[in-house]
């Protein structure tokens, strides 16, 4: 990853801001970022507000040994990322952050409630994709139990995983599909009659370092 020319040859960040506002001004989230956004914002990623409050930015983190996932997400997001990933080693992760916009502040407002991530219920008119689902089980998707899968979405609500249940079963196609007890907190469990049909859809799309969720 580069740093942008409109400030690679700057030397301190506050002498960037002429150009980062130029840069920000060009930024408009593709096809494939938006399937991605939208995927890992069901996982692991965040929205943080600017110093400022005003617009926010997507914050990635990953393990040290998921690195290569999170160089393929940076790799996505090259356009608006200023820096490469850095480890950070108090939480020892390496981690990475985009430029703020108001494409993503709008992303936060559908996503965002209170300050806690939610599921909006036009949910399956913004994600429909199998990059995005495909992103979503390498962020929070597990093998089992037994034959099937397990997406780890104890984080959102009762409702909100209800409706994730239905988009998975009316977008995708995924009929074996149902939400089971983790401790005092629901999970969504992919069971064995559709996991042939769960994997066709998202294997295409794993990249090679993270194969292992497949078949651990």
């Amino acid at each position: 990853m580069v740093i942008p020319r409109e400030v690679k040859n700057r030397s301190k960040v506050n002498s960037w801001s002429k150009s980062v506002r130029k840069l920000q001004n060009s930024l408009i989230l593709d096809s494939i970022q938006k399937q991605v956004l939208v995927g890992t914002l069901l996982g692991d990623a965040c929205l943080a507000p600017n110093v400022y409050g005003k617009n926010f930015r997507l914050e990635l983190s990953q393990s040290a040994k998921q690195k290569a996932y999170l160089d393929w997400k940076a790799k996505i997001f090259h356009n608006w990322c200023l820096s490469q990933p850095h480890f950070n080693k108090k939480t020892k992760s390496w981690r990475i952050k985009t430029l703020s916009h108001p494409e993503l502040t709008t992303y936060h407002s559908i996503f965002y409630r209170d300050g806690k991530k939610v599921i909006p219920k036009s949910i399956n008119q913004i994600f429909c994709s199998t990059l995005g689902l495909a992103v979503w089980f390498m962020d929070d998707g597990t093998k089992g139990p037994r034959s099937g899968y397990t997406l780890n979405s104890q984080n959102f609500s009762q409702t909100d995983n209800e409706i994730l249940v239905k988009l998975l079963q009316s977008s995708f196609g995924i009929k074996q599909v149902s939400l089971h007890r983790d401790k005092k907190y629901q999970r969504i469990y992919i069971g064995g009659r559709s996991r042939l049909k769960f994997e066709n859809l998202i294997r295409p799309h794993i990249i090679p370092t993270m194969l292992y969720k497949l078949h651990s």
